[in-house]
């Protein structure tokens, strides 16, 4: 499930809920040709079925073929593939639950043994003493795939003894190892991979450090930082690079040959060995076998490794500063591509697939919440401070505003368009923004060998935002103003222990935010980098009310108060938020 994401448009609007059930063929999109589109057959709840999932909306039950009343074929462009699963429910666009299959985690071993990538209408053939029994590995009667699904290719993994004891539809298999992003899922699709990797990564500055178990990739401008660990395992293992470029493969073989009207990809697991698999899946009942299978909706992790133990992503235009020592003056800097002012006419556009969007004006990203590969946990990308920036910032060259009114995923265009270029990203979602969460963080960092971190103990002037008028009055200050709930205040010294047992000291403060909000925390310190009093913070927090929390906006500071810095909360581990806490000082 994606937290929040925007509507997408293709999905009936008809206030009913909808249950993703198969993707199906790949087509050409005549509207948007750099983004081809994927079938997606979705069912309609009946209505008694749809009342029961309100009732109780965690049950996984919901995947019965008795649950639908009526099917619809819809097409997503694939630059939105990363958002959809099989068994995901859908109300006017939107995804509104969890996937309807059960949970399970089974260890198993991919090899050319145990696994078999065939057709949803491959026979399965077994024999006992009654003879020889063939069947048909998927139906409409087991699953609602219609007609044309069984034509989908599927992977089978041998399970307690059944050749096809584990069913995975090969769009799932390459929705989770191959398409964590909108730019991954066009590269996959659209062949990049093997046909103009240079649109990926710079190739020439790009490398690998077998001893240090490293890969190193310099990433053109839209690649996310994230999904560099795919890329090289798609780049530095056969497997992997098999598994990626054969989707593309497959589809132009198809089309070279008349035979084929619809197109339905290929791939395969980019790793061999054990596993760990953590999926959703609905049994389905084979009668030749006498057994249950699994049909797998999703994956939800792998434990497979990847081949390289840390990952390095090097940009030129990162956005990042550079050492004031090494950069070059401003005046010798190009200036990066301008946008136009970007106004939508929409609160809430929708994502479609009829129009290309705009390269001009800022790009949305879409974050999908991921922690799908278990080899990954706790290492975090690295990134080599830069010597110099060679862009700046450009001013607008045009007044002309960008009115748009949809969200697109397709390459975008530098021509007129309507349509706002976004993008998905998968990322492992942030710790909350809690209290608790800074304490343990804290108490991570003092474990650290240089620093002593404590959380200080709150006087009456700093145990919450200050109020910026009357009490009786709604205001920025209470969290609940109808409630007159202050917004707490929680603050962190940390003493930084530096040559010849010398200290700097540094106060991190962090307040309540509303749900909707997104606020970063302030980090301040003197000019001598000594202890600050709690009256210079009393000071700042006043500051930060006629700034309404923008740590930006506060126009002067405190004469002892030499600067201050923000800091997001990003970090999906205390040992991440260390690492930032570390860079920011």
């Amino acid at each position: 499930m994606v937290d929040s994401i925007d509507r997408i448009a293709n999905f009936p609007q008809d206030d009913r809920i909808w249950r993703v059930e198969w993707m199906r063929a790949i087509e050409q999109n005549p509207n948007v040709y750099s983004e081809p589109t994927i079938q997606v057959l979705i069912a309609r709840f009946k209505p008694d079925v749809e009342k029961k999932y309100y009732a109780n909306p965690h049950s996984r039950l919901y995947y019965s073929n008795m649950d639908i009343e009526v099917n619809r074929v819809i097409k997503i462009g694939l630059g939105q593939f990363p958002l959809v699963n099989n068994g995901t429910l859908w109300k006017n666009g939107l995804c509104v639950g969890l996937n309807v299959g059960k949970k399970i985690s089974l260890k198993l071993n991919i090899n050319d043994k145990t696994v078999k990538y065939v057709k949803g209408f491959h026979k399965d053939i077994f024999e006992d003493e009654n003879g020889i029994h063939e069947s048909q590995i998927l139906t409409t009667h087991n699953h609602n795939i219609s007609a044309k699904g069984v034509y989908a290719e599927c992977v089978g993994i041998e399970y307690k003894d059944d050749p096809f004891g584990i069913i995975i539809p090969i769009t799932t298999l390459i929705n989770f190892y191959y398409c964590p992003s909108t730019v991954m899922a066009l590269a996959i699709f659209n062949g990049d991979i093997q046909h103009n990797l240079n649109k990926i990564i710079n190739t020439e500055q790009s490398c690998v450090d077998e001893a240090l178990s490293l890969s190193s990739l310099k990433l053109r401008a839209d690649v996310p930082d994230e999904d560099s660990w795919i890329i090289s395992r798609i780049l530095y293992t056969d497997e992997g690079f098999r598994g990626a470029t054969l989707v593309h493969d497959s589809l132009m073989a198809q089309q070279a040959d008349m035979n084929y009207k619809w197109l339905y990809p290929k791939s395969q697991f980019p790793f061999s060995g054990e596993t760990t698999l953590e999926m959703y899946f609905k049994p389905i009942w084979c009668d030749i076998r006498n057994k249950w299978r699994l049909l797998v909706f999703d994956i939800i992790s792998c434990t497979a490794p990847f081949p390289f133990k840390r990952q390095e992503v090097i940009r030129d235009n990162s956005g990042e500063t550079a050492d004031p020592n090494t950069d070059i003056p401003d005046e010798d800097k190009e200036e990066a591509y301008p946008k136009k002012n970007q106004k939508s006419t929409s609160d809430k556009p929708p994502l479609t697939n009829d129009e290309e969007p705009s390269n001009f004006g800022d790009v949305k990203q879409i974050i999908k919440p991921s922690k799908k590969f278990k080899f990954l946990t706790g290492k975090e990308i690295e990134k080599p401070k830069k010597d110099f920036c060679r862009f700046k910032s450009a001013k607008v060259k045009t007044t002309e505003d960008l009115l748009t009114n949809k969200l697109g995923t397709g390459e975008g265009t530098f021509g007129d368009t309507e349509t706002q270029k976004a993008r998905v990203v998968s990322r492992e979602k942030a710790l909350k923004a809690t209290f608790d969460n800074f304490v343990t963080a804290i108490s991570t960092l003092n474990t650290k060998e240089g620093f002593d971190a404590k959380i200080l103990q709150l006087m009456p002037k700093t145990s919450s935002i200050p109020l910026s008028r009357s009490s009786q009055y709604y205001q920025w200050s209470y969290l609940n103003s109808k409630e007159k709930m202050k917004r707490g205040v929680i603050i962190a010294e940390i003493k930084k222990t530096i040559e010849d047992n010398e200290s700097e000291y540094y106060y991190l403060i962090d307040f309540s935010s509303r749900s909707n909000e997104k606020c970063q925390m302030g980090i301040i310190s003197n000019d001598s980098y000594g202890p600050v009093s709690y009256e210079t913070i009393y000071s700042v927090l006043i500051k930060l009310t006629d700034a309404k929390g923008r740590w930006g906006n506060i126009k002067s500071l405190p004469d002892s108060i030499d600067k201050i810095k923000t800091m997001k909360h990003s970090w999906i581990s205390e040992d991440a938020f260390c690492k930032t806490f570390i860079s920011k000082i």
